[in-house]
């Protein structure tokens, strides 16, 4: 079998229904002294070269099929721009002219548009862009296609190549034509939306007629999608995301074309009365997360005035999701041998050495904690591909971590709230036996951050009343109390390393106290203390995946009855942290 033999099987007029990667796996079945010649390079990279493409080189409509990375971490691509030569453009000329299959035409077609001027600096022909279009619409409307959604991809590429009226009036006919015979089924968006996206990026290339009659057929399918039975069964049900596709091409017309945010606010209400429609029956769950898709959907087109209302229905029904939950629980299993070893390594020198070892032993890692999400996700790949939906106290939506591809800070800072979490039984018996040594007393503490310039001799009184407190079985107030001195304390730290403490108001008549979560991130937190450090009071005190402690007690979201000793240990812990903070001698 040669080169020629296998592109001839293909070079038929009436063969239909192929894709190009069946040509690039028959030539690699070619013999080695076939695959030497230079045209088995050449037509190779003709059908292993992709149209349209996501990773499409800068100024190409082509890009390659393969972007990979070699053993030494070097990114590489295949086919490369730079094998594309004057040479190979040139034989793509040839093949043009003798081709008869239209698929092929288009393949040769589009590859010397895409890549003449580039290698040769000649500029295609008028004409060339006109055969190139009428070839795209033969290819359609012969039915050549093995797929719709691949139809509708060369009539956008006809679209874009059209440049004068009459050809471009052909496309856009064939568009209607080929809509009227493959898009029956309203939720193939992926066939019928193309047209309308391409209006609306095109909007000055169209006619205000033809303009209200695409919208008018829009409106009249949106109108069938919502008004459907949510639980028919004869008949198409009602679909919530077909409605959605539906609203945002609508609603990307109005906002972008017509200017009309009355128009989008009607659209996306009709999204909103369809989803809710769905309720029926449905978990607590399910609605809670569905309201939040109509907030989004809301405020992707900037209308915040639903945010209310919305959030108030979310509010409502938060409680039911929350019981809806199951609740899962595990042991985890520490020999006994290890935690005596721990308590000797930490009850081991004098007072401070131990306050040391204490504050040190308890602060989490970020890298080991990201290695260790990493490692996880290694093992458990589904797991990490999809978001996770944090809820608060009272089962209202608080965050959202996404992939661990999107979102790896989020992952790491779940993970590293949860080593917390566990670590939490381990610290309130250190904590306990220090306690028991007299090296967590109030006096010795208040002793430690006395010495410390972070803590001014008022604040260490309110800070000695709230050790009272937590020693006293009183945590809940203590917390109340030592959350605003610690990031007092913050507040000095940044300001004595010449840091700023303040942002300008947005109307620029004063200024603001930067928030607790400002401090954190600042550069003084992190030289001063440490990268970890910083990392933790991030996950402990201002991140709604973490702890998120301030921002609870400030706003009152920890119920007074079951608030945690996890959280008073811990705050005792930073406070000790923080002690440790000297002027230079």
């Amino acid at each position: 079998m040669t080169i020629e033999e296998i592109i001839k099987r293909y070079d038929d007029p009436n063969r239909k229904g192929f894709d190009y990667h069946f040509i690039t796996s028959e030539l690699g079945t070619l013999e080695d002294s076939e695959k030497e010649r230079p045209e088995y390079q050449f037509e190779m990279i003709a059908f292993m070269l992709v149209p349209n493409a996501n990773n499409a080189w800068a100024g190409h409509y082509y890009g390659p099929m393969f972007t990979l990375t070699d053993e030494n971490g070097k990114p590489f691509e295949n086919p490369s721009l730079q094998s594309i030569t004057p040479c190979m453009v040139a034989y793509w000329k040839q093949r043009l002219e003798n081709v008869q299959n239209p698929l092929l035409k288009s393949q040769y077609i589009n590859l010397i548009l895409d890549f003449e001027k580039s290698t040769t600096g000649i500029y295609p022909t008028a004409s060339m862009y006109d055969d190139a279009v009428e070839t795209m619409l033969a290819v359609v409307e012969g039915g050549y296609c093995r797929h719709q959604v691949v139809a509708v991809k060369y009539l956008k590429r006809a679209f874009d190549l059209s440049q004068n009226t009459c050809i471009r009036n052909k496309v856009k006919s064939a568009f209607v034509d080929f809509e009227q015979k493959n898009a029956k089924d309203d939720t193939a968006a992926g066939i019928w939306g193309v047209y309308l996206n391409v209006m609306i990026d095109n909007a000055v290339l169209f006619t205000t007629d033809e303009r209200k009659a695409l919208i008018s057929k829009h409106e009249e399918r949106l109108q069938r999608l919502s008004l459907r039975n949510p639980g028919a069964t004869d008949e198409p049900a009602l679909d919530p995301f077909a409605v959605e596709q539906q609203v945002r091409m609508l609603a990307d017309y109005y906002s972008k074309i017509e200017k009309s945010e009355s128009d989008v606010i009607r659209v996306l209400e009709v999204y909103e009365v369809a989803a809710k429609r769905c309720f029926s029956e449905k978990p607590a769950t399910y609605k809670m997360a569905q309201l939040q898709s109509i907030i989004q959907l809301y405020n992707a087109y900037s209308i915040k005035s639903a945010n209310d209302r919305l959030t108030a229905e979310i509010q409502q029904i938060a409680s039911l999701a929350k019981r809806e939950m199951e609740h899962h629980s595990f042991q985890i299993e520490i020999p006994n041998e290890q935690i005596n070893t721990l308590m000797e390594y930490l009850l081991e020198g004098d007072d401070q050495l131990r306050l040391l070892k204490y504050v040190d032993s308890f602060i989490p890692k970020e890298k080991v904690q990201e290695s260790m999400v990493k490692k996880n996700a290694k093992n458990f790949p589904l797991v990490f591909m999809m978001n996770n939906q944090l809820l608060d106290e009272k089962g209202r939506p608080a965050s959202v971590i996404g992939s661990i591809e999107n979102d790896l800070e989020g992952h790491v800072v779940l993970q590293t709230s949860q080593v917390m979490q566990m670590e939490g039984f381990l610290l309130r018996m250190i904590t306990e036996r220090l306690q028991d040594a007299g090296v967590l007393s109030v006096e010795n503490v208040v002793r430690h951050i006395s010495e410390s310039p972070l803590f001014e001799p008022e604040r260490v009184k309110i800070i000695q009343k709230a050790l009272s407190f937590m020693f006293d079985g009183e945590g809940y107030i203590a917390a109340h109390l030592l959350i605003p001195q610690i990031e007092h304390a913050l507040v000095n730290l940044v300001e004595s390393t010449g840091g700023s403490v303040l942002n300008i108001r947005k109307d620029g008549k004063g200024f603001d106290n930067k928030t607790l979560s400002q401090l954190i991130h600042d550069d003084a937190v992190k030289n001063v203390l440490s990268p970890d450090a910083a990392f933790y009071l991030h996950v402990l005190l201002t991140d709604n995946r973490g702890w998120n402690v301030r921002n609870k007690i400030v706003h009152g979201n920890l119920p007074v009855d079951a608030f945690p000793t996890s959280i008073a240990d811990r705050l005792l812990h930073v406070i000790v942290m923080l002690g440790f903070v000297q002027n230079k001698k």
